[in-house]
């Protein structure tokens, strides 16, 4: 009888636990309120930002350049030592990669998809439209961060992805989620720290990238919002332009 008592009480002590924890739903509002909030997101059309890219275990940096604009284009060209130039990007129907290890690579499927939705322009305040569903899992420390973990499901029927919200600042501080690379799907996580306004809104400068037992540091430097782009830097570059053709 008095095992029974100990287990309800246990019972009582991990629903009141659970019951404590704020909604994931209630966690993304609140880092796009911390972030700036919806009106600051929605003054901002476009952005260019520039930084650089480090990969420790190789020994090797470079230069970053992103340029993103409403609702859903993006380009990014990466100059890394001894890789050379690669550009990845998306007009919004279409996506692509050229490297100059890999040559021209026109994105389809899955990754195709993958790539369009990651090209969402402010991006956290359309969370509602990424994820059907955000559930509160528990509390975890990260990166030396008490963080709430939220676990959510993208609406295209990808893999789940989780979360972890800082418990003070409401910030973003890890993603874990699948990425899909050459055909096959591969762990990821992405670390975000060095929080600072930069184009209206706070945003994370330093990103650091787990991939494939492979450590990318993204530092960004400049961040400009409202930069005007020529339509043409989201135009598919020629090499790509030949693949559209023959796969048309």
């Amino acid at each position: 009888m008095k095992t029974l008592f100990v287990a309800a009480a246990m019972s009582v002590v991990a629903f009141g636990q659970a019951a404590a924890l704020p909604t994931g739903e209630s966690l993304f509002d609140k880092y796009v309120e911390v972030t700036g909030g919806k009106a600051a997101y929605a003054k901002r059309t476009s952005e260019v930002t520039k930084g650089t890219i480090q990969m420790p275990a190789a020994g090797v940096s470079g230069t970053l350049e992103i340029y993103w604009a409403a609702p859903n284009v993006r380009v990014a060209l990466m100059d890394v030592q001894g890789v050379g130039k690669v550009e990845e990007g998306t007009n919004g129907v279409e996506a692509w990669e050229v490297s100059a290890v890999m040559g021209p690579k026109l994105k389809d499927g899955k990754e195709k998809a993958q790539a369009i939705r990651e090209a969402l322009f402010n991006m956290p305040i359309y969370w509602r439209k990424l994820y059907s569903k955000a559930q509160t899992t528990g509390v975890e420390t990260v990166e030396g961060i008490e963080c709430y973990r939220v676990v959510a499901t993208p609406t295209d029927g990808s893999k789940v992805e989780t979360f972890w919200f800082d418990k003070t600042t409401g910030y973003n501080v890890k993603v874990s989620r699948t990425v899909l690379a050459m055909g096959s799907e591969i762990p990821a996580e992405i670390v975000m720290k060095d929080y600072q306004k930069s184009g209206f809104v706070i945003q994370p400068m330093t990103m650091i990238q787990r991939v494939g037992g492979q450590e990318v540091i993204l530092k960004l430097t400049t961040v400009t919002a409202n930069a005007p782009i020529p339509k043409t830097r989201f135009a598919p570059p020629p090499d790509i332009q030949q693949l559209m053709k023959k796969a048309a």
